[in-house]
C-alpha cells in the first residue's frame, strides 16, 4: 500500500508516545482542511451569511460533507492507512464505509448547492455585486460540474486533475473579488480558512 515518507517512524513499535492517537487524528483531520472552504465557502459567501432561510437545506449537507467521513475515518477499524498503527476506537462491522460514502454524497451536493446559491446571488445583485461575483460563480459552477459528474475507469485521474486546477482558480477568483473589493465579511472568512488549512 501506499506510504508517507515519514511512515516508518510512526509506528507502534517506534517508542515515540502519543503515535497512536496523534496518527488517529491525521486520519480525519484533513477533512476540515478543505471541505469548510468549498461547501461553506461557497455558501456564505462574500458577506458570511446564507442568502436566505431556504438556502439552510445547503448548510445542513455542507455540515454532514464534514461530519460524515470524519466519523467514517475515525472509526474505520483496522490498520491506519500511512501510519502503521492500528485504530484505537475502530468499529469493526460499522458502517463506515457507507458513512464515508454518504458524506461524499453530501460534500457533491454542497458544492452544488454553493455553486447555485453563488449563482443566485450574481443573478439578483446590483450591478456591483454582479462585478463582483461573475468570476466567482462561474469558477464554482464549472467546480460543482465537476463533482457531479459519474466517474469510472480512466476518467478518474483526468477528472481528479481537473477538480484540482478548478479549485486553484477558484481560490484565485476568490482572492481576487476580496482584494479588488475588500469585502470585510469574506476576508475574515478566508482567513479563517487558510488557518484551518494549513493546520
Amino acid at each position: 500500500s501506499r506510504t508517507m515518507p515519514w511512515s516508518s517512524s510512526l509506528t507502534a513499535s517506534s517508542g515515540w508516545p502519543g503515535t497512536t492517537p496523534a496518527a488517529w487524528v491525521a486520519s480525519w483531520f484533513w477533512v476540515l482542511g478543505a471541505t469548510p472552504f468549498l461547501t461553506l465557502g461557497l455558501l456564505l459567501f462574500p458577506d458570511g451569511r446564507l442568502p436566505s432561510a431556504r438556502w439552510r437545506p445547503v448548510l445542513l449537507l455542507a455540515a454532514g460533507a464534514a461530519a460524515l467521513p470524519i466519523l467514517g475515518q475515525g472509526l474505520k477499524a483496522g490498520e491506519i492507512e500511512d501510519f502503521g498503527v492500528d485504530n484505537p476506537v475502530g468499529w469493526a462491522g460499522g458502517p463506515t464505509e457507507l458513512l464515508g460514502s454518504a458524506g461524499f454524497v453530501c460534500f457533491s451536493l454542497a458544492v452544488a448547492g454553493g455553486a447555485a446559491s453563488l449563482v443566485a446571488r450574481w443573478r439578483t445583485g446590483d450591478p456591483s455585486d454582479r462585478q463582483r461575483l461573475a468570476l466567482p460563480a462561474a469558477a464554482a459552477a464549472i467546480l460543482a460540474a465537476t463533482f457531479l459528474v459519474p466517474t469510472a475507469g480512466p476518467l478518474v485521474p483526468w477528472l481528479d486533475a481537473l477538480a484540482l486546477i478548478e479549485v486553484s482558480l477558484l481560490l484565485a477568483t476568490f482572492g481576487v473579488a476580496v482584494l479588488r473589493d475588500q469585502i470585510t465579511g469574506a476576508q475574515v472568512v478566508m482567513r479563517r480558512s487558510l488557518t484551518y488549512g494549513l493546520l
